[in-house]
């Protein structure tokens, strides 16, 4: 991961908890504003903060607030996430917060948090339903070729969703999908005779490449030519003195296609987990 990558998830990790923060007083208040309303409209106290008629027949209806929910589906995780799904294509994952995916569902934040306990937690739910996308049974030959495969095919999934990879630093995936690709990654590392608890800690090296690889990958994409000032500097090394490690590897640091060299860093993985006992 680079420092640019490491930068960008400490100022993510630091908006989140502000708008946590700010959630969380937010809730408070319409929590009691809700409960005001909810009570009013049966008859159980008064309409709100601010006093008024007490009983059935004076209540929601003398407002000219938010309309009722007669007759609307029930709020779920599930129209949580399509809401939040709708803003992110619309707007950027940036602007998926708690208020927003309320607003957009005709209700209060204080009524999310029942489904969803923060935005961290919404990411990774849209991260999930992002995986749903994912071949899990991608992939031919030995046990190793299919691991790259669905490795790949993850990495390739939050390529496709620059702001999705960048969150997925600090928010990891959670959900059905996501539990299909460890279930998936755990039956090939066993499949190739990797031991229970490799296979366990190995899972989670796998998938925190793919989503450093993918991170860093969007980091790029935002950037003009973000690899031209390293390789030039690179080649200039390998034309002086001063550095004879450099030289004598010389064009190789930089040669190898994407696909090539991800496929090589996956062996490595996959041979190191399969090779390397836990103390």
């Amino acid at each position: 991961m680079t420092d640019e990558s490491r930068e960008i998830a400490k100022q993510e990790m630091k908006r989140l908890r502000e708008e946590m923060r700010a959630d969380v007083s937010r809730m408070r208040d319409e929590m009691r504003q809700e409960w005001f309303e909810a009570a009013a409209e049966r008859g159980l106290g008064p309409r709100g903060p601010r006093g008024g008629a007490r009983g059935g027949h004076q209540g929601r209806s003398a407002q000219p607030g938010r309309a009722r929910r007669g007759g609307r589906q029930a709020l779920s995780r599930e129209a949580i996430v399509e809401s939040a799904a709708k803003i992110m294509d619309k707007d950027g994952l940036a602007a998926v917060t708690m208020r927003k995916v309320a607003w957009d569902l005709d209700t209060g934040p204080a009524s999310l948090y029942v489904h969803v306990r923060n935005v961290a937690e919404l990411h990774g739910l849209l991260l999930d339903r992002q995986l749903g996308e994912l071949d899990l049974e991608a992939g031919e030959g030995g046990w190793q070729d299919r691991v790259i495969a669905v490795i790949e095919g993850f990495v390739g999934l939050l390529f496709a969703h620059p702001d999705l990879a960048r969150s997925a630093l600090t928010a990891r995936p959670q959900g059905p999908h996501t539990l299909a690709l460890v279930e998936r990654l755990l039956a090939l590392l066993a499949e190739g005779g990797v031991p229970v608890g490799q296979r366990a800690w190995g899972v989670d090296i796998l998938l925190l490449w793919a989503t450093a690889t993918a991170a860093e990958h969007a980091d790029q994409e935002a950037e003009s030519a973000p690899d031209s000032a390293t390789s030039q500097a690179l080649i200039a090394a390998m034309t002086g003195t001063g550095y004879p490690q450099i030289r004598e590897v010389g064009l190789d640091l930089i040669a190898g296609s994407v696909e090539e060299r991800s496929a090589w860093a996956l062996r490595v993985l996959l041979n190191g987990i399969a090779a390397t006992g836990r103390a």
